[in-house]
């Protein structure tokens, strides 16, 4: 009988553990004929439903503050503007902050291994080379392409396993980022690039071959951030030296990557978001919101502090963007600046909140967090993709992790002590080493149980 209570225990951690990967592989990896309406994709639906029932049962926990906080904030809406208060959307964006709250329950629970986490990135990573891969073969052959979505058919700017190519470039360069800090624990210094290939060069080619072959401008400003990371005061003219002769080569080509990005400067320079707009829609949807949202600021703003509504700040900025007020179709531009349109400054200070509870605002990841996903609306996976990469980052840098000889690693809590309680401790350990070396050479002295 106990043994099939010990048995059933571990195929429950197992079980838990699948769960964990399975919500990860669900946030990074896009099947399109999983796609229902070209649009919701299905297993994440699956995880979204799922996921709040198992965390509600449970309950709440001390470390889910920062995020109940954010759910208040949405809720908040409900109050302050009635009007457009939209369920479905809170619903969306509540679903999303639970199944986040149970991911970092599972990482408790699970404790699962550093070396099996960095196994599961690389898969996924090299799983989009190998898909790019055969999808531009087939768009050369003129035969059906794998997973293609519908709008990149006939076109070299193939999707590989996101929704679209400039999700491409977030969701590889936060995996690829994930697995450096994680190589970086285990080795327990800063690699440079030569170590990061010498790792694992497989993933080294798939990821700068992804990056490159996609054809897109957000995945070549996505590797361009991930190697601001290598670059220290060392290597600063160096690296300015091999950008610059990168980038005259790259223009040099005269492809459509880089005459849109030639195209952009003199529009930014104007800081116009709808002369932006005319020149790249695409990379306006990106940089514009925030010169509207600049222009739009005043401090002495009920709606600046509790904002709009619900689905207000999509179809504002997309309105002012195009100079087209008969828009009527709300496609999330804006990202964070959608946010604080739609729920307010009060709202996005909470979002803060939840990203300082793990991590530091002057740190790489935070940086990341700005560049790359603050563009990203609160329903949107990327976004939670990246909350899950960092926080398993800082689960396992939470922990002391000593290397064992056959792979496995134990975690002890990192001990959050006082100088003086250090010295104590000492003390006391000293005293009772002394103890036991007086009880060895004096035989009528009993040794201490």
């Amino acid at each position: 009988m106990k043994r099939k209570i010990r048995l059933f225990k571990i195929n429950l951690r197992h079980l838990k553990e699948k769960m964990l990967y399975f919500i990860v592989l669900v946030f990074s990896v896009v099947v399109v004929p999983l796609l229902l309406d070209n649009t919701y994709y299905i297993p994440l639906l699956l995880v979204l439903f799922i996921a709040p029932f198992l965390v509600l049962i449970k309950g709440f926990l001390k470390n889910d503050i920062p995020f109940l906080v954010l759910i208040l904030t949405i809720m908040l809406t409900r109050v302050t503007n009635p009007e457009n208060f939209r369920f479905a959307t809170v619903a969306y964006s509540l679903m999303f902050i639970l199944t986040f709250i149970y991911y970092t329950r599972l990482l408790k629970e699970t404790q699962t291994k550093i070396s099996t986490f960095q196994l599961f990135i690389s898969r996924v990573v090299v799983a989009y080379a190998i898909v790019l891969l055969i999808q531009e073969i087939s768009t050369a052959l003129h035969i059906p392409v794998l997973n293609v979505v519908p709008n990149c058919v006939g076109t070299f700017k193939l999707n590989s396993l996101s929704y679209e190519p400039s999700h491409t470039g977030p969701i590889l360069t936060i995996l690829y980022y994930g697995y450096l800090k994680l190589e970086e624990l285990k080795e327990r210094k800063k690699l440079n690039l030569k170590d990061l290939y010498n790792a694992n060069p497989k993933l080294f080619f798939s990821y700068f071959y992804v990056m490159l072959a996609s054809l897109s401008v957000t995945c070549i400003f996505a590797m361009s951030i991930f190697l601001l990371y290598f670059v220290s005061k060392k290597h600063i003219i160096g690296m300015s030296v091999l950008i610059a002769v990168g980038a005259v080569v790259f223009f040099s080509l005269e492809t459509e990557v880089g005459n849109r990005i030639l195209e952009l400067g003199p529009a930014l320079k104007t800081l116009d978001a709808q002369a932006l707009f005319l020149v790249d829609s695409s990379s306006a949807a990106r940089i514009g919101p925030y010169l509207v949202y600049i222009q739009d600021f005043k401090w002495n703003s009920f709606n600046t502090w509790f904002g709009y509504g619900c689905d207000y700040g999509g179809l504002y900025l997309i309105r002012y963007l195009a100079n087209n007020e008969s828009i009527q179709e709300n496609i999330g531009v804006g990202g964070v600046i959608n946010f604080m349109y739609d729920y307010g400054l009060i709202a996005f200070i909470a979002l803060l909140y939840c990203i300082h509870s793990y991590c530091k605002f002057r740190s790489f990841n935070f940086f990341l967090y700005i560049t790359l996903f603050s563009i990203c609306p609160i329903n949107v996976y990327m976004l939670w993709l990246y909350f899950i990469v960092i926080a398993t980052l800082n689960f396992f840098y939470r922990h002391k992790c000593s290397i064992i000889t056959n792979s496995k690693f134990h975690f002890r809590e990192k001990s959050k002590r006082t100088r003086k309680q250090k010295r104590r401790i000492r003390q006391i350990l000293k005293k009772s080493t002394q103890q036991k070396q007086e009880s060895r050479t004096d035989p009528m002295i009993a040794p201490q149980t």
